[in-house]
């Protein structure tokens, strides 16, 4: 009869068994300090980013602040350059209008009289009488010549009889400028 043995052989150890069951744990031990290594390795990261996070907003706070500061001293540049403007007009309309009027009477011929003078908007309108258009001709050359006027035109010259007197009664505009700066379209102020 044929005998089989189903308890096995007590006697022979097997090896491969314990093997198998240490390379196992020694396999899962690497997975646990792997993982750990890796989720250490993370957690460093992560705290560095957000170390670097908080420098840089705080870098963000100051810059903001910087540009405030910026934005403000930008604003006062704007005020002082406007208040410096406003300073060297009144200073030009101070000592302008003078000027302008002392170059207006030089301009006035001897045969002339000047009746009327009017500023608005910066045109002026003078209107007198002279005894010939020569005159009227030579007073309007005169005024060109002045820093202080612009673009004279004759706008009107009618004979009138005053006394007895033929005279030419004319009206002139110019534009003025008190400063004497050129105030053609696209200059610059002073």
């Amino acid at each position: 009869m044929i005998k089989i043995n189903l308890v096995g052989d007590k006697s022979s150890s097997d090896l491969s068994a314990h093997f198998q069951v240490a390379i196992f744990f020694l396999a899962l031990a690497s997975v646990v300090v792997v993982c750990w290594t890796y989720t250490s390795f993370l957690d460093y990261n992560i705290a560095y980013v957000k170390q670097a996070e908080v420098a840089l907003r705080e870098q963000l706070t100051e810059l903001k602040k910087e540009t405030r500061t910026v934005r403000d001293l930008e604003k006062k540049r704007e005020v002082l350059k406007s208040k410096l403007e406003v300073i060297r007009e009144l200073k030009a309309r101070k000592i302008g209008p003078v000027k302008l009027l002392d170059d207006l009477g030089k301009s006035v011929p001897e045969k002339s009289w000047l009746l009327e003078i009017r500023d608005k908007g910066g045109i002026l309108r003078i209107d007198g009488l002279a005894l010939d258009n020569v005159t009227i001709a030579d007073f309007t050359k005169q005024l060109e010549k002045s820093i202080y006027f612009k673009r004279v035109d004759l706008l009107e010259v009618r004979q009138e009889e005053i006394r007895g007197v033929k005279m030419k009664r004319f009206s002139i505009s110019a534009k003025i400028s008190y400063s004497g700066a050129s105030i053609e379209p696209g200059a610059a102020p002073l």
